[in-house]
């Protein structure tokens, strides 16, 4: 997590507020407690806890941070086959190995993905050569295109 950057993900209302929206709105609390970030809303004295989502310093080519959650593509193969989307690549944190992962996930039409939910270090890729098209909060209709 680069500068202690988050966001969180509010499911009830299909969104993702960004760090500086949770710091300046009264509504939205972030807190640490037993060493995890925890993030509430507050709604008529009712406490919500939102899905913190971890910013990594990491550039792209149409971004220069990636946002645990991101789905990400290339042009090249896995990721294209024959100019048809193949796989997609979802930016996953694992708190065990404190490194983020981009998971497999295919995606090509009427194909079954050997590769399917197999995940590799993000440094493993070079990723100038990604785009990110969404995510899998507000867009998970990208993953399941077969």
């Amino acid at each position: 997590m680069g500068n202690n950057e988050f966001q969180a993900w509010d499911e009830e209302f299909n969104k993702i507020y960004d760090g500086t929206e949770i710091e300046n709105r009264e509504d939205l609390i972030a807190c640490l407690s037993h060493g995890k970030l925890r993030i509430y809303k507050i709604e008529n004295g009712e406490h919500t806890e939102l899905k913190p989502l971890k910013v990594f310093q990491k550039e792209i080519k149409n971004k220069n941070k990636l946002i645990e959650g991101d789905i990400l593509t290339a042009e090249q193969y896995p990721f294209q086959l024959q100019g048809e989307y193949n796989y997609h690549g979802v930016v996953e944190w694992d708190d065990d190995e404190v490194t983020c992962f981009l998971t497999l996930r295919c995606v090509g039409k009427g194909k079954r993905g050997i590769s399917d939910y197999v995940s590799s270090p993000l440094m493993d890729y070079d990723l100038l050569e990604f785009n990110a098209i969404g995510n899998i909060y507000e867009n998970p209709e990208l993953l399941n295109m077969n």
